[in-house]
């Protein structure tokens, strides 16, 4: 009987481990999709603003940072429909008015923290490298060369929007994804990523100057 009980302990701690594996794998993809989302909202916007696009200071097309604001929202926030945080939800049940408050306040607090992100990636980067990663002064609304109401609140809903669609995506390939293709996905094209970012941000403390390897001007 105690081998018994053994044996049903082990397979459950097993599962767990599994199930921890399997949504760790699929949140880090969905991170790099995020990292993607994030150099196209950057280079969309350069280009309204200044008809420009650019490498955003990396070899590929992604800004990981982004996807560390998708986990920071998925971990914290949770549902755009049923906001909580830390796994805690703030409404104890569902309902029309919920759902409408739970949006207000999801674009609320993630324009907040994308106006101090700014602010303090942007402070943080220059204090240590000495470079100046963007300048807001010509945007309307601007308070500081690194942050504005306008970009706050822009990338806030923006960021609102693609949380309303990865975590359903986020959640079907927890629960239906292929999960051999997803670590494939997590090591091969995480692994070059993150070597990107690391390489961008010694590149940027031994030259003083974020790297540009190509620039178009439409």
């Amino acid at each position: 009987m105690q081998a018994s009980a053994q044996v049903i302990n082990d397979t459950r701690t097993t599962e767990r481990e599994k199930s921890f594996y399997v949504k760790a794998s699929c949140i880090f993809l969905v991170m790099i999709i995020m990292s993607a989302i994030g150099w196209i909202a950057e280079n969309t916007v350069k280009l309204i603003s200044s008809g420009k696009m650019d490498n955003r200071f990396h070899v590929l097309p992604f800004i990981f940072p982004y996807g560390l604001a998708f986990l920071a929202m998925y971990a914290v926030l949770g549902n755009t429909n049923d906001i909580g945080f830390f796994g805690k939800k703030l409404f104890s049940k569902r309902s029309v008015k919920s759902v409408i408050l739970s949006n207000i306040m999801y674009v609320s607090i993630v324009s907040f923290f994308v106006f101090i992100g700014e602010l303090s990636v942007g402070n943080l980067y220059e204090f240590a490298t000495g470079a100046k990663l963007w300048d807001y002064s010509s945007q309307p609304l601007h308070l500081t060369q690194y942050v504005s109401l306008s970009s706050a609140l822009g990338y806030g809903v923006g960021a609102y929007i693609v949380m309303k669609a990865l975590s359903p995506l986020c959640n079907a390939l927890i629960e239906k994804g292929n999960i051999r293709a997803v670590i494939i996905a997590d090591c091969t094209l995480g692994a070059a990523i993150l070597t990107d970012s690391v390489c961008m941000i010694l590149i940027t403390l031994i030259t003083k100057t974020p790297p540009v390897y190509w620039a178009i001007q439409f």
